[in-house]
């Protein structure tokens, strides 16, 4: 793959350095650094540096601050990669989209051949789905937009809207139950110091500790759902491929939903 693509990626934690050693596999040129740590002279200097690709690798609640001032930089012409959520609020969210900018967001369990599985389990006719979701969070944006719209995210994109939803809860748990005309989702999560999901499919069991993975008694090796979410970005900003299904638009459902279980569960995100 040509290395002629250059990548700005804004925070160099844990995601920060998966993204960056990603794109260099990609054979991209990378420039990172950390804004969070404050390891650079100049912060908006840094911002300006020439890239086609431009990542937001950083604390959930500095998303929208640093998309505002790399967008003010570089407008449209560059490619923006947001870690999830994109954003902690339908406020901000809406004056992102409002940019009509090339906008994708980290979900790449779309990419996840181990989740995958459940689709082809619900398919085909009536379904009973649950979820056991125990991880930590960053607790300034609250356990379902951070681990949590991942699991949103999967019926929805599966299956499209719910016809209705039930939500309760608060920043550290929640029990959500999304109602489709083919059956029922059931999702519950707890704030952990671990991370781990079980899950039922039909009265078949998975679990996943983000390592290894069963279901229904089979071992599973997935893919590695960070390296293509990415690729799909270089090949796009390449022009060799179509809008990636981590756009910002395919995830409109998404993110209004769990907005609006946030609101449900009276969590107020500032």
């Amino acid at each position: 793959m040509p290395g002629s693509l250059k990548a700005l990626v804004v925070g160099c934690g844990y995601m920060g350095k998966i993204h960056s050693a990603n794109l260099r596999k990609l054979g991209v040129e990378v420039f990172q650094f950390d804004v969070v740590k404050e390891k650079c002279e100049s912060y908006l200097e840094n911002l300006a540096h020439p890239a086609d690709i431009l990542v937001i690798a950083t604390p959930i609640e500095t998303h929208y601050r640093i998309f505002s001032e790399l967008y003010e930089i570089h407008g449209n012409e560059a490619i923006y990669f947001i870690e999830k959520p994109v954003v902690d609020n339908s406020g901000k969210f809406r004056k992102i989209l409002e940019t009509g900018a090339d906008i994708f967001v980290g979900h790449q369990l779309r990419y996840s051949m181990f989740y995958g599985m459940i689709r082809k389990e619900i398919e085909s006719g009536s379904f009973d789905v649950e979820m056991e979701i125990r991880s930590p969070s960053d607790p300034r944006a609250g356990l379902i937009l951070d681990t949590g719209i991942h699991f949103v995210d999967l019926p929805i994109y599966y299956l499209g809207s719910p016809e209705s939803f039930e939500a309760r809860g608060n920043r550290n748990s929640f029990d959500l139950i999304l109602h489709y005309n083919q059956g029922v989702w059931r999702i519950r999560g707890e704030l952990k110091d671990y991370y781990r999901i079980d899950f039922s499919v039909n009265g078949k069991k998975g679990v996943s500790d983000g390592i290894s993975m069963s279901f229904d008694g089979r071992e599973f090796r997935d893919l590695d759902f960070y390296y293509e979410e990415m690729k799909d970005v270089v090949l796009y900003a390449m022009g060799e491929r179509k809008r990636p299904r981590i756009s910002l638009e395919s995830l409109m459902k998404t993110y209004e939903i769990a907005f609006e279980i946030a609101e449900k569960m009276l969590i107020s995100y500032n």
